[in-house]
């Protein structure tokens, strides 16, 4: 009997919670069937945002040197999505190498800098990262020649409903600066 009373509060709930949310009528929903609506807490407008707008957030090796004390990354960050990247952060980590053909994340990371506060549609950024040889040197199970990088941000406003995050391999070495000899 308890649970068939929880389960109506639920649903009176759910229903309730429906009844109050109004999207706005001048809102455009004219996405394709993939994109996610998001509703804000205020339950007033629905905001689209695309959920493969990740994937149009791209990193490219530009330039990479060896130096004594480290090594220097210059990525440039292109924004080729639809919406504004707002307070983003991006750092560069080696992975831990954790077995064969596995590896984690690193918490020793880097963050990058010449980095904006909102990044327009369209629009690319330089970003350079020094990671010191005291970060990896003598440890066997750092991946030092696969630095990985890591994105967190929000998409068009500072908003919880709009937080995203990317990590990984993620960025293209083009012309074979890290490894030539995979080029």
């Amino acid at each position: 009997m308890k649970y068939l009373i929880t389960v109506i509060i639920t649903i009176v709930a759910c229903i309730a919670l429906m009844i109050t949310i109004q999207v706005n009528p001048n809102t455009q929903m004219t996405e394709t069937i993939e994109d996610k609506v998001i509703v804000s807490n205020e339950a007033v407008e629905a905001v689209i945002i695309d959920p493969y707008a990740l994937d149009h957030i791209k990193f490219e090796l530009v330039e990479y040197s060896q130096l004594p004390e480290g090594n220097v990354y210059t990525v440039q960050l292109k924004n080729e999505s639809k919406h504004t990247i707002v307070q983003n952060n991006v750092y560069l980590y080696y992975p831990i190498i954790t077995g064969e053909n596995s590896r984690t994340t690193n918490k020793c990371k880097v963050e990058m800098t010449g980095n904006k506060l909102n990044i327009a549609p369209g629009e690319s950024v330089l970003l350079t990262a020094f990671y010191p040889k005291d970060n990896f040197v003598d440890q066997i199970a750092i991946a030092s020649g696969d630095p990985e990088l890591e994105i967190q941000g929000y998409l068009n406003e500072l908003s919880i409903y709009h937080h995203f995050g990317k990590m990984g391999a993620i960025f293209d070495d083009p012309k074979g600066l890290i490894n030539p000899d995979d080029k």
